[in-house]
């Protein structure tokens, strides 16, 4: 299974596990074929919400704002544990190598809050990990890293030569 949730406490979700090695590349370009994928079935329709028996879907319009897309990049690294980071980095689009069997933590500040998706682009690194954490703000009582004890593994090597680049 390329995809499942992640037991444990998250304040929107439970968190979640990708493989890559199981997902599908490229399933996003117009050339992919997906000819051998199941038809999308339907289960019911959605009716405005007071117009049916409960059954299924009901609509309700929406009062907040379309969702804005805003690139926003990060632009502090305030701690880096295991490599040392470019000056430029993250602020800047730089590559970072992190070297095969290397344990790097990597702490970023947005420095404003914001509601965002991050976007991560990284390659080689087979069998690598990436562990990804959120937090509104950084409270050196309760925060490890934020009391020098680098405890959550941002990105991890693996024991392939070519190291991996995030």
């Amino acid at each position: 299974m390329a995809y499942h949730p992640l037991a444990g406490f998250f304040a929107a979700s439970t968190g979640e596990f990708v493989d890559r090695t199981k997902t599908v590349n490229h399933w996003m370009t117009a050339s992919f074929d997906d000819g051998a994928w199941t038809a999308a079935a339907s289960l019911f329709g959605g009716q405005p919400k007071g117009q049916s028996d409960g059954l299924g879907w009901m609509l309700v319009p929406s009062k907040l704002p379309a969702r804005e897309m805003t690139y926003q990049r990060i632009p502090e690294c305030r701690k880096a544990v295991g490599i040392t980071v470019p000056k430029e980095f993250p602020a800047a689009k730089t590559a970072v190598t992190i070297p095969a069997n290397t344990t790097a933590t990597l702490l970023l500040d947005q420095t404003f809050l914001t509601n965002a998706y991050l976007t991560l682009n990284f390659s080689k690194g087979r069998r690598a990990g990436i562990s990804i954490r959120y937090a509104e703000s950084l409270v050196a009582e309760f925060t490890p890293m934020a009391r020098g004890r680098a405890t959550a593994t941002m990105s991890k090597a693996s024991s392939s030569p070519e190291g991996r680049t995030a």
